[in-house]
């Protein structure tokens, strides 16, 4: 990874995940009480699991993604054989 990307972007990418899940953290409580004063229980329990729904087909959609991609030999996308450019040196 490190050849992928330069020190300066790996730090900039860190910074700002940090920042987004710390804003996220301070949201999250203040969201909800607001919802709970708002919502009653059942239509809180509703629209979290159209968000957990969502989640779940995008998960499977990557799944099926990846599996469906193959390289030019035939071979599935990552896989590795012994002795290819990667893998590990058996001694």
């Amino acid at each position: 990874m490190p050849a992928a990307y330069p020190l300066e972007a790996r730090a900039k990418g860190y910074g700002a995940m940090l920042g987004f899940g710390r804003a996220g953290a301070i949201a999250a409580p203040l969201i909800t009480a607001w919802a709970v004063a708002r919502t009653d229980a059942q239509t809180l329990y509703n629209i979290t699991n159209i968000g957990l729904i969502i989640s779940l087909m995008c998960a499977v959609a990557l799944v099926v993604v990846m599996r469906s991609r193959t390289t030019a030999d035939g071979r599935p996308q990552g896989s590795r054989v012994a002795g290819s450019v990667g893998a590990a040196a058996v001694s």
